[in-house]
């Protein structure tokens, strides 16, 4: 959407990704959602551990999608970055959700990687 010239047309039906036709929905987020991703704030409760405030973006719905053997055969490329690559595959068999996710946290909240106490505390955290 970087094009001056382009103006959507409001919101668009269902859809399916190009080359692998693995469908999706293409909507403008909710007013709501919006509010929540630009207002959202950690409350400080004054204590130096403690849990994470819990987290709004998580699904609400799980549902298994049916069968379908196009993706359940093999896992399948999506896309790749320099830094990683996105694979798909739809576990028909055990019907269970699932995800493997591998993350590089960049911070320097609680002198992480300067004190030997900042590292302590990241790997309790």
């Amino acid at each position: 959407m970087a094009s001056k010239e382009f103006e959507p047309k409001g919101v668009l039906e269902n859809e399916s990704e190009r080359w692998y036709k693995f469908p999706y929905e293409n909507a403008p987020f909710s007013e709501e959602l919006k509010k929540i991703l630009v207002e959202h704030e950690c409350p400080d409760n004054g204590l130096k551990l403690d849990l994470p405030p819990p987290n709004v973006l998580l699904p609400k719905n799980f549902d298994i999608l049916p069968a379908n053997v196009v993706y359940s055969a093999y896992p399948k490329l999506i896309k790749q970055w320099a830094e990683c690559d996105l694979w798909y595959k739809k576990d028909d068999k055990f019907k269970l959700p699932k995800a493997k996710i591998g993350a590089k946290l960049y911070t320097n909240d609680s002198d992480f990687g300067i004190t030997k106490k900042g590292v302590v505390f990241a790997h309790l955290w």
